[in-house]
């Protein structure tokens, strides 16, 4: 689990150059990104996606050649982050980035406490879920957002599980932080005027 940022794009026309203005710093530095390469006219608020550097101290950088980058563009907030930096186009939430599995678990106060329908339920001190029920659908473990056990791992019906330290809360993906993890080194959530 760890931070990532996105920057939306609300402008067709500019999303070229801005891949063209941040893929060759990012590549040089090594840092993992994607792009959204929908063909649509429509804003997409996660058109560039920035995976974590191996060092949380790089972020400061990364946030800042970002904004530098983009400064002229039309961008746009991105649903379920938070805005960061000096001019808000660069969002970031913390999440899992990786599949929570019960092999990333062991030593942790988690065990077997039943079953809810087709799903094992897990329960212990590790376990913060509210009324939650932290289930596992084959190694995927999940919270469900009722109580009642989804048919599918489906985002409408789930959160996913997030290891962190030695807690286990669900992935609220409308929440930027929802386990409360200090911003990396030299971050600071953008303030509006």
């Amino acid at each position: 689990m760890s931070w990532k940022a996105h920057v939306g794009s609300s402008d067709a026309t500019q999303r070229l150059a801005i891949a063209q203005a941040v893929s060759p710093m990012l590549r040089s530095w090594n840092i993992s990104h994607k792009f959204d390469s929908s063909n649509t006219q429509d804003p997409i608020d996660k058109f560039l996606t920035v995976y974590p550097p191996e060092d949380e101290e790089d972020w400061e950088l990364i946030v800042k050649m970002l904004e530098g980058a983009v400064g002229s563009f039309a961008t746009v907030d991105v649903a379920g982050d938070m805005p960061v930096g000096e001019t808000g186009k660069v969002n970031m939430r913390h999440g899992q980035n990786t599949t929570l599995t019960l092999d990333m678990l062991k030593g942790l106060d988690v065990k077997e406490g039943g079953s809810l329908g087709s799903y094992k339920q897990y329960v212990g001190s590790a376990v913060h879920g509210g009324s939650l029920p932290l289930l596992i659908n084959g190694q995927t473990m999940f919270f469900s957002k009722t109580m009642d056990a989804p048919a599918l791992l489906n985002p409408q019906y789930i959160y996913m599980a997030i290891l962190v330290g030695d807690r286990i809360v669900p992935d609220k993906r409308e929440e930027p932080n929802p386990a409360k993890v200090p911003l990396p080194p030299g971050i600071k959530a953008f303030e509006r005027q």
